[in-house]
C-alpha cells in the first residue's frame, strides 16, 4: 500500500483558524514597504517612520513568504533603534479582524494614492503645461 503524501497534512494544517496575536510591550504593526534580499526588508510604522527589519529564521524554518504590502508583527532592538525584527505574518483575515478590534487604522492599510486626474482636474497636453478643467 502507497504511503499517503505529507503535503496534504500541511494543507490541513493551514486551514485551521490561528489565535490573533496582539501587540505587546517593545512590539508594533508594519506594513512591509519594500523587500531588500538576505532576509531584509523596509517596513512602515503606524507612525509614519521606516526602518530596517530583519526577518528571523523561524519565519524562514516554517516557510512564511512575505510580500510587499503585508501586515506584520515587529519587535525593537534595545541596542539597535534604527532595526526591528519580525515576528508574525498576519494574513488577510487575522488583518480585517485588528481593524474590526481597532488595532489598526484602516488609512494605514490603504493610503489615498491621489490620483491626478480626478483629484485636482488636471488634464496634460503636448504643451507640457497642465490645463485645468475647472478653469474652461
Amino acid at each position: 500500500m502507497p504511503k499517503k503524501s505529507s503535503k496534504n497534512k500541511k494543507f490541513k494544517e493551514e486551514l485551521k483558524e490561528r489565535d490573533l496575536i496582539y501587540k505587546e510591550d517593545m512590539q508594533e504593526y508594519a506594513k512591509v514597504e519594500a523587500l531588500l534580499g538576505d532576509k531584509r526588508c523596509t517596513i512602515k510604522l503606524l507612525d509614519g517612520s521606516e526602518k530596517l527589519a530583519i526577518i528571523g529564521g523561524k519565519l524562514k524554518k516554517k516557510r512564511i513568504w512575505i510580500n510587499k504590502g503585508n501586515i506584520i508583527l515587529v519587535s525593537f532592538r534595545d541596542f539597535q533603534t534604527d532595526k526591528v525584527d519580525v515576528i508574525h505574518k498576519y494574513n488577510d483575515d487575522e488583518v480585517k479582524k485588528l481593524t474590526q478590534y481597532q488595532e489598526l487604522d484602516a488609512s494605514f492599510l490603504n493610503p489615498d494614492t491621489g490620483d491626478l486626474l480626478h483629484d485636482d482636474n488636471l488634464v496634460f497636453t503636448n504643451d507640457d503645461e497642465p490645463i485645468n478643467l475647472d478653469d474652461i
